[in-house]
C-alpha cells in the first residue's frame, strides 16, 4: 500500500502512509517551498519515495529511507536519514533539503569522467552498526568542487546526525498573524502582526492592535470619560530556534492614538491623545503543517508621557497612561 502526491515533474510517495511521520502532505509542502515547480522535458519525471525503517541493533534505531528514481526506474539517490530526536515536521524539511541539493547539483554539474564514476562506485560501505545507505549509480550527479554542503551517500551514512542537524533549520519565515492581545484581562485588543526573518535567528516585526473595550473613568460629580486606542509597534529581535519553534527577544517602540470622549458634562467633548513608548518585545513562533503557525508574544513598554497629549477635565488629567504597560498576546498565522 502506498500514498502518492503528484508534482509537476516530481512525485512524492511514501511506503508508510499509516506512520504519519513525516506526514505526506507536510513533506509535499516542504518540497514545494524549497524546489518550487520542477519541469522536466518529454514528460520524463522523477519519483521520490520515503519509508520508515527500524534497525534491531545499532544507531540510529529508527530512520527514514529516501530514494529518488528517474523516469526509467533507475535509483538516482538513496539516503537513510536518522529519525531519533527529530520531529515529524523537521524530517519533512530534511527530505526537502536533500532533494533540493540533489537537483541543484544536477543543474550545475559538468559531464562526469569515467574515473569519477568508478571512484563513486568504489566508495566504502557505511559502518555495519548503522542502517546501510544505498550506493549512488553512475547517473547520479557528482559532487561539485568547493561545495561542501552538498550531501553524498558516504557523508550521510558516515555522519547522519550532522546531516539532520544542518536540515533542522526551518526555511525563512515571513509570517502574517491575527492576534488577540491584552493589557489587562478586561481590556482585550484585536490586531495583526507581521514577522520577517531577515537572517537566521534575526527578525523584524510590526503589529497594529485596536482595543475592543474602552477604558472608563468616573469622576466625582458622576461624569464619565472613556477612551479607545490603537497601538502600533515595531521591533527588532534575535533568538534561538528549536526545531519548528522560533524564539525572539529584542527592543522596540510603539505609538498609541487614543480617542477620548466625555459624558455628563455641560457639553459633551471628544479629543485625541498621542503617546510614545519604548519597550522590550519577546515572542515564540511554532511552525505547523502546511505553513500554518501559532504565535505567542509579549511586550513591556515604558511610556514617554512628556511626548504626547493629555486628556484634561477642569485642569485635572484623566485616563492617564501607566508609566509601564505590559502586553500579552496569542495568535494564529500563515508563513507566506
Amino acid at each position: 500500500m502506498r500514498a502518492l502526491a503528484q508534482e509537476a515533474g516530481l512525485s512524492i510517495e511514501t511506503g508508510s502512509p499509516d506512520a504519519l511521520c513525516p506526514e505526506l502532505e507536510s513533506t509535499r509542502a516542504a518540497v514545494r517551498r524549497r524546489l518550487g515547480e520542477l519541469v522536466v522535458p518529454n514528460g520524463s519525471g522523477f519519483v521520490a519515495r520515503y519509508t520508515i525503517g527500524h534497525a534491531p541493533a545499532g544507531s540510529p534505531r529508527d530512520f527514514v529511507r529516501l530514494e529518488l528514481r528517474g523516469g526509467d526506474g533507475a535509483v538516482l539517490l538513496a539516503r537513510d536519514l536518522p529519525l531519533e530526536g527529530e520531529g515529524c515536521s523537521t524530517m519533512s524539511e530534511v527530505i526537502a533539503l536533500v532533494l533540493d541539493r540533489y537537483f541543484r547539483a544536477l543543474l550545475a554539474r559538468e559531464p562526469a569522467a569515467p574515473a569519477a564514476d568508478s571512484r563513486a562506485a568504489a566508495e566504502p560501505e557505511a559502518r555495519s552498526s548503522e542502517p546501510r545507505a544505498a550506493a549512488r549509480d553512475a547517473s547520479s550527479p557528482p559532487a561539485i568542487a568547493g561545495e561542501e554542503s552538498l550531501p553524498t551517500p558516504s557523508s550521510i551514512a558516515a555522519a547522519p546526525v550532522l546531516a539532520a542537524s544542518a536540515a533542522a533549520l526551518p526555511a525563512r519565515l515571513d509570517e502574517l498573524a491575527l492576534e488577540l492581545a491584552f493589557r489587562r484581562p478586561q481590556r482585550p485588543a484585536l490586531g495583526l502582526r507581521a514577522t520577517f526573518e531577515l537572517w537566521p535567528h534575526s527578525y523584524a516585526g510590526t503589529a497594529l492592535h485596536l482595543s475592543l473595550i474602552a477604558d472608563r473613568e468616573t469622576l466625582a460629580d458622576g461624569a464619565e470619560v472613556t477612551s479607545r486606542d490603537a497601538v502600533w509597534r515595531a521591533y527588532a529581535a534575535w533568538g534561538p530556534t528549536f526545531g519548528a519553534l522560533r524564539t525572539y527577544l529584542g527592543p522596540g517602540m510603539c505609538a498609541s492614538v487614543a480617542q477620548g470622549a466625555g459624558r455628563g458634562f455641560t457639553r459633551d467633548a471628544a479629543g485625541l491623545r498621542l503617546s510614545w513608548a519604548l519597550g522590550l518585545n519577546i515572542g515564540a513562533i511554532w511552525s505547523m503543517q502546511d505553513a500554518w503557525t501559532l504565535h505567542a508574544s509579549g511586550a513591556l513598554d515604558w511610556t514617554l508621557s512628556d511626548w504626547g497629549g493629555k486628556f484634561d477635565v477642569a485642569g485635572q488629567e484623566v485616563l492617564e497612561p501607566a508609566p509601564l504597560r505590559a502586553w500579552l498576546g496569542i495568535g494564529a498565522g500563515y508563513d507566506l
